[in-house]
């Protein structure tokens, strides 16, 4: 069974905490403001350099991730 393709993501002020998800590279716009994430986005945003992520808006507002933007985002 194929995995749903989804384009946009809100998760949005749901309490959510902890290090980011992962993420399809399907997504487009991804919403995770307004929750409890914490840790590095180096994970997140560096896991799986060898596929492009098609995310276009990221919204990171109002969460507790600490530590520098890493390079990898530039891909």
């Amino acid at each position: 069974m194929n995995p749903i393709s989804v384009n946009i993501v809100d998760l949005s002020a749901n309490n959510l905490c902890g290090k980011l998800p992962s993420l399809s590279e399907d997504v487009n716009l991804l919403d995770l403001s307004s929750n409890s994430f914490s840790k590095s986005m180096d994970d997140f945003l560096c896991k799986n350099q060898d596929k492009k992520m098609g995310l276009v808006l990221l919204n990171l507002a109002s969460n507790n991730l600490s530590g520098e933007i890493p390079n990898c985002w530039t891909n």
